[in-house]
């Protein structure tokens, strides 16, 4: 394993999920409500730069992967598990997510 296997498995994952680096920009932004451009996505497969933490967390959630796993801490095969809801999730409206994320704790009583 490279001593930053990061750029590598950030591609891995993406192009799983059938996503273009513009596509993953624009998932991340509309999730932030921000804005992220196609180079940003870019430098991080190329190892030029890395995200931000909250921005880790964000493409975690996109890809369905453990921040563990993207950040080379663990090598086991990323999660499918739930995939078709995490899917249904992601396309959801930045606010309708968030009601989520606050349902969660609950949820898991």
């Amino acid at each position: 394993m490279s001593k930053n296997p990061f750029p590598k498995r950030l591609k891995q994952a993406r192009e799983a999920r059938g996503l273009s680096q513009g596509g993953l920009a624009a998932a991340l932004a509309d999730r932030t409500g921000g804005e992220l451009t196609q180079s940003a996505v870019s430098y991080w497969e190329s190892g030029k730069n890395l995200p931000a933490t909250e921005m880790l967390r964000e493409l975690c959630t996109v890809l369905g992967v453990s921040a563990d796993w993207l950040l080379g801490l663990d090598d086991s095969a990323p999660a499918r598990g739930g995939q078709r809801i995490a899917d249904e999730v992601a396309a959801l409206p930045l606010e309708q997510r968030r009601l989520i994320e606050k349902l969660l704790p609950y949820l898991k009583r």
